[in-house]
């Protein structure tokens, strides 16, 4: 969405279009022209520890990124109630909308509480 949103700053609804193929483009194609290679790899037991290190080490990254998020994101007392509440819907609703759900949430509790800055901090 970041490099969607550089391209329409740039040069518009063409420079949005022409940054997203940019961007997934050659994504899909490795994907679609290396999948069969993987999938050879995938099978083979001596690659095996090396594809649940790449798996541990992408997890890893995900759970870094989400703590840095988390500090710079809650402020209060408020946001920290928001983000344990959201926290445990999501970890135990089995209900396919829960994310969709929390987002439409999410927004509102957004446009209620910092709508005209009262609840809002400073920026960093």
């Amino acid at each position: 969405m970041f490099v969607t949103w550089d391209g329409f700053i740039a040069d518009g609804v063409p420079g949005a279009l022409l940054m997203t193929i940019g961007m997934f483009l050659p994504c899909f194609t490795m994907v679609l022209g290396f999948h069969e290679a993987f999938m050879y790899l995938c099978k083979n037991p001596r690659f095996n520890s090396f594809l649940e290190g790449v798996s541990a080490s992408v997890i890893g990254l995900i759970a870094e990124t989400a703590c840095q998020l988390t500090k710079v994101a809650i402020h209060n007392g408020m946001d920290t109630l928001i983000f344990t509440c959201t926290l445990m819907t999501l970890t135990t609703s089995k209900d396919k909308n829960a994310p969709l759900l929390i987002i439409f949430a999410a927004a509102m509790a957004g446009q209620v509480l910092y709508l005209n800055g009262a609840n809002s901090t400073p920026a960093r």
